[in-house]
């Protein structure tokens, strides 16, 4: 049995990651065609009459577009965080250069 060097494991993970960070950006974009999609479906078989495949694909799209809310209160919970870390520490840093009289 070969063994895989470890500069080989550790460019697969490299590769790995880099497929996870670019899935995890268009994250949103995925969800919203799997939604869109699965609409459709639900349209397709309510008209061809099949109820049962036409519930399955609407708990589908429920589910979908809770997933989606949820991932944007996330993300606007994390950059408003940032943003207000970013605000505490300029103000910490003017009452700093207030008290020490400093002009810069």
């Amino acid at each position: 049995m070969a063994t895989v060097s470890y500069a080989a494991k550790l460019g697969a993970l490299i590769i790995v990651l880099e497929i996870v960070i670019k899935v995890g950006k268009y994250l949103p974009a995925i969800v919203v065609s799997f939604v869109c999609l699965n609409l459709l479906l639900v349209a397709y078989y309510f008209a061809g009459g099949n109820l049962a495949f036409a519930i399955l694909n609407s708990i589908f799209a429920l589910a979908g577009i809770i997933f989606l809310g949820q991932l944007h209160r996330k993300r606007n919970i994390h950059a408003s965080g940032y943003h207000n870390q970013d605000r505490r520490q300029k103000r910490s840093l003017a009452i700093a250069r207030k008290e020490r009289k400093d002009p810069w």
